[in-house]
């Protein structure tokens, strides 16, 4: 008799847990759908946890959000979260678990003329394996090379690793430097810094965590918006 009681307060436990989180998922939700309706952006909740048919690499994905900056450059914001997916073998006896890292990117619909990457380092060297990486993720060229701190604003010198072949970029780069340090400043819990790379294909910014309260959406968009000023 000891034992079912037990086992009903397990089960009453686990239910009251999952209400309130998905209250409190709802209610992040709302209010970032609020926040971006008075902005003039549209905000796309991800709530079905379903993920048949779903690209592995999109199964962690907490919302997507659109908007246009003020000189008509649509934008776009997909935040994920950190999930585990555990897959069994039907041949094998055997689970195999794997981990999707949370993660917010923000992508500027505008081509530049000259690629540029800036990332945060804090005067630490990144091994190439890294550097690898976050260039695969950003989808730059790894044959740009990388400017030496003399060349670079006083704002990254010695804060950021910055790789541009074209010194036509450099008036994007002073652009965005003020930002940029801006942010590391206000999130210094953003250990893995802040990273975007400029192609033709437009821009893509990128931090290794995912942004959940709109004051941090709106600083996000507003420093990938300094490079269109």
């Amino acid at each position: 008799m000891l034992e079912i009681f037990v086992l009903a307060l397990v089960v009453i436990g686990l239910g009251a847990m999952v209400y309130f989180l998905n209250k409190a998922t709802k209610e992040a939700h709302k209010k970032r759908a609020e926040f971006a309706e008075q902005k003039g952006w549209v905000y796309k909740p991800v709530t079905s946890r379903l993920v048949w048919n779903v690209p592995f690499n999109d199964r962690n994905i907490r919302y997507r959000m659109e908007g246009t900056a003020s000189d008509g450059t649509p934008w776009e914001i997909t935040a994920r979260y950190h999930k585990k997916i555990d897959s069994k073998s039907k041949t094998r006896n055997t689970t195999t678990s794997r981990e999707l890292l949370p993660s917010t990117e923000l992508v500027l619909q505008k081509p530049f003329d000259g690629n540029f990457l800036i990332m945060q380092s804090a005067g630490f060297n990144i091994p190439g394996f890294a550097m690898g990486e976050i260039f695969s993720r950003l989808g730059f060229p790894s044959s740009v090379p990388r400017l030496k701190d003399e060349e670079l604003p006083k704002e990254l010198a010695g804060n950021f690793d910055v790789y541009s072949g074209d010194p036509g970029n450099m008036k994007h780069i002073e652009a965005i430097a003020p930002g940029l340090l801006e942010w590391g400043e206000k999130y210094p819990r953003d250990k893995k810094g802040i990273a975007l790379a400029a192609t033709s294909g437009g821009l893509k910014m990128r931090v290794e965590w995912s942004l959940e309260k709109p004051e941090d959406i709106e600083a996000f968009v507003n420093t990938g918006n300094k490079l269109l000023a």
